[in-house]
């Protein structure tokens, strides 16, 4: 459980994915998200990506 509070608390855009076996969590799966801010960019260079 420690790890999987742990993966919640580090991560702030993503997915956190738990592969169970006879009802224990073997494996856990994380994929990270970066969102990019491009809307200051845009309004300064009137164009888009």
């Amino acid at each position: 459980m420690r790890h999987i509070l742990n993966a919640i608390r580090r991560m702030r855009f993503g997915v956190i994915t738990l592969i169970i076996q006879d009802g224990i969590v073997i494996q856990i799966d994380q994929t990270e998200k970066t969102r990019l801010d491009y809307s200051q960019s845009l309004e300064q260079e009137g164009s888009g990506i």
